[in-house]
């Protein structure tokens, strides 16, 4: 048990750990113990946090420990339980996930989408060297426009505006590129 603690203590913020009394500790053990699949894992770690959303970092801790690729998912349904801290949500999911962090901020925005720039802002300032990546991912999943983010990300960040813009744009582009060709070789082979 002692060595469970330790890693959340690792991986979850110390405010968070400080602020969690025996109950939330107790559901987060109920997590630590879980033994099911991604699915009811994601699940039971949206319960714990509506239980006690103090425990949110430990709960998004442990799912991410037993499924590293559960982020999006843990994200989606975390935002649609707590539509209004969808800005914290990713924060704490993309932190812990950093690698993920453009596809969170995305999996919010698309949940919230009148909450695109603050998210984009919130994870941004965490992971700034992604910062076009999250741009654009958090534009295209809330169908908003790049020049309508960048402007506050670059502000947050310290960079420039227009640089961060077009590279955003550039990146939807060769997303859409990437697609677009995957389906021509899918009709090549046909």
């Amino acid at each position: 048990m002692l060595t469970s603690v330790r890693r959340l203590s690792l991986v979850a913020s110390v405010a968070v750990l400080l602020q969690m009394g025996q109950a939330q500790a107790q559901s987060v053990a109920d997590l630590n113990a879980f033994t099911g699949d991604q699915a009811g894992a994601v699940a039971l770690a949206v319960q714990v946090v509506q239980a006690n959303p103090e425990s949110a970092a430990a709960a998004v801790a442990e799912v991410l420990a037993k499924f590293p690729d559960a982020a999006v998912a843990l994200t989606t349904q975390l935002v649609t339980a707590f539509p209004e801290s969808a800005v914290q949500v990713a924060r704490i999911v993309a932190q812990q996930a950093p690698a993920q962090a453009a596809q969170v901020a995305g999996a919010a925005a698309a949940v919230a989408p009148e909450q695109a720039a603050d998210i984009a802002v919130g994870v941004a300032q965490d992971n700034p060297d992604a910062a076009v990546q999250i741009v654009a991912a958090v534009a295209e999943a809330s169908d908003t426009e790049v020049a309508a983010i960048a402007p506050s990300v670059a502000e947050a960040i310290g960079v420039d505006e227009t640089e961060l813009a077009e590279a955003a744009e550039a990146e939807q582009v060769d997303e859409a590129d990437a697609i677009d060709d995957s389906d021509d070789s899918e009709l090549a082979s046909g």
